[in-house]
């Protein structure tokens, strides 16, 4: 179906492009919870969706053509009687089929020119008749999803949606996605205000993702936040009523609200801390496979003469590797943890080390792309030599043992 859908790309018009892209999407997601083989169906629906990619595309003025086609810096011309304009709808259904199929690395360009193309057009009718919440909610999952950092029309465009009400209709999926993006604002912190919920009818999933988002966000002990726990709280939750991450993401929420207020007692549950903090010892110990990276920057570190630890529990957080006599928590920071066009932490990574710094930890951060690019064991102890230096620390590395 994905290769029959992407064959016909030619002689579709720029909307049934985007449409199909949503269709193929959707096939790949349920294949892959049929087979287990997501990352199998993804790649092939990469393989072949370049046509539908630069389909959609032709109706934007001035686009450039996806990767692998005509040349990076060629224009893609409109089919005879195409629209002159692609729809909101249309390029936002499009961000988020490329977000769902991890296709947005894959096609940078096409990124660029979708995102902005359906910011300004947000933005435009957010001026005459306001702004469509669903494409805008799409638009920020797609770009939380996607690891996508926002651009300046995409912010504006946002923060616009934000003024106008939007968030009653994004709710927990918008709240979800601009914590994840770490778009907080004084725009969002009004529109949290205003907003009036309903939490007696959201499923508690929902209300997990809420209270999350806004502890990333920095608004824990807002009114919403206040409301929506009181809910959570009064269903006497059992261990099976949630899965796993959202036990995770409430113990994250215990944590802040414990550094925001000095206590979490009001917002405490014997019950609900129990599973959130048995679920997160579990999911700590489940994901206790060190990554290769990691185990570099341990032997680098042993070369050096610094003394560390592997994975130790703090006040409700997991630390990568612990300097226990400097007081620095190292933090392996995969490419998960960062959006893929800016070298900036997401949102959840960025609450994550404001939290250890909180706990009175000097937070050292080692991005992936970093690492790799250091060549022989001089150069790694040379770079961890250079950060402790940041942090106001100094060692005196040997890194003749395995130089």
């Amino acid at each position: 179906e994905v290769v029959e859908a992407c064959q016909l790309a030619g002689q579709l018009s720029s909307s049934s492009c985007a449409h199909a892209l949503r269709r193929v999407a959707q096939c790949c997601s349920r294949d892959a919870r049929l087979t287990g083989d997501a990352l199998g169906r993804r790649t092939l629906a990469r393989t072949h969706c370049k046509p539908l990619v630069q389909g959609v595309l032709a109706a934007i003025p001035g686009a450039q053509s996806p990767e692998g086609g005509p040349g990076p810096s060629e224009s893609i011309s409109p089919s005879p009687g195409e629209a002159k304009t692609l729809s909101v709808r249309d390029a936002a259904m499009t961000l988020r089929a490329l977000a769902s199929l991890d296709a947005m690395q894959a096609f940078p360009d096409a990124t660029r020119d979708l995102t902005q193309h359906a910011a300004s057009a947000i933005a435009h009718q957010q001026t005459s008749t306001g702004a469509p919440s669903w494409e805008v909610t799409d638009l920020l999952w797609a770009m939380a999803r996607g690891r996508y950092f926002p651009c300046v029309a995409s912010r504006l465009a946002v923060e616009a949606w934000l003024r106008g009400g939007g968030l009653a209709d994004g709710g927990a999926t918008a709240l979800w996605a601009l914590a994840r993006l770490d778009m907080g604002s004084r725009d969002l912190s009004e529109a949290l205000e205003q907003w009036a919920p309903f939490p007696a009818r959201m499923r508690s999933g929902q209300l997990v993702t809420c209270l999350w988002s806004m502890s990333v966000l920095g608004e824990v002990g807002c009114k919403n936040f206040v409301l929506m726990w009181r809910e959570l709280a009064n269903r006497g939750l059992t261990r099976d009523d949630l899965s796993h991450i959202y036990w995770a993401q409430l113990q994250q929420v215990y944590v802040a609200t414990a550094l925001a207020h000095g206590t979490a007692q009001n917002y405490d549950d014997a019950q609900l801390r129990s599973h959130a903090a048995a679920s997160w010892h579990a999911m700590s110990e489940g994901a206790a496979q060190v990554s290769s990276y990691q185990r570099q920057v341990e032997v680098t570190l042993a070369n050096m003469g610094v003394s560390h630890r592997r994975e130790i529990a703090c006040g409700g957080l997991s630390i990568d590797v612990a300097l226990l006599a400097l007081g620095v928590a190292v933090e392996m920071d995969g490419p998960s943890h960062a959006f893929y066009n800016m070298p900036l932490p997401l949102g959840p990574t960025r609450m994550k080390h404001a939290h250890l710094q909180a706990m009175g930890w000097r937070v050292m951060s080692i991005p992936y792309e970093e690492w790799d690019s250091l060549g022989d064991n001089f150069a790694k102890c040379g770079y961890i030599e250079e950060r402790l230096a940041e942090l106001g620390l100094k060692v005196t590395p040997n890194c003749s043992i395995h130089g």
